[in-house]
């Protein structure tokens, strides 16, 4: 039998969401993570909470280009850069909300499966 990170991290997702009821701070300390997650978990438990499949898909879309930034960020990381013409703040920052925007094209595409897996797992708990 293969296990997999979703199987553990959806059921206590689900159970937490449940517990705090919508946008709780306990909710919001429970499922915290760095960057843009925070309004990937207000948008699943405003998602569980008013029984809405549409947010729901968004939401799991949302995570999947979270997912797909960081993994595009680490490969940015491996880029080395000339000394010849300095990078500026606003470069940095322009190039950073750019790679941001493909990873949400990418991810609204469906071809990496993230959102479908993670929309399959969260499903059931609309009808509890």
């Amino acid at each position: 039998m293969r296990l997999n990170y979703l199987d553990f991290m959806v059921p206590s997702m689900i159970q937490a969401i449940k517990a705090s009821g919508s946008g709780s701070d306990s909710l919001q300390t429970s499922l915290v993570s760095p960057d843009n997650s925070n309004s990937f978990n207000a948008a699943l438990s405003t998602a569980l909470h008013d029984k809405d499949r549409e947010k729901l898909k968004e939401s799991c879309q949302q995570m999947e280009a979270v997912f797909i930034g960081k993994i595009m960020e680490g490969m940015r990381a491996t880029i080395q850069h000339s000394d010849l013409i300095e990078r500026g703040f606003a470069e940095e920052t322009f190039e950073s909300m750019l790679w941001d925007k493909y990873a949400g094209n990418m991810s609204k595409t469906g071809q990496l499966g993230l959102a479908d897996i993670l929309y399959k797992q969260l499903e059931p708990a609309l009808e509890d």
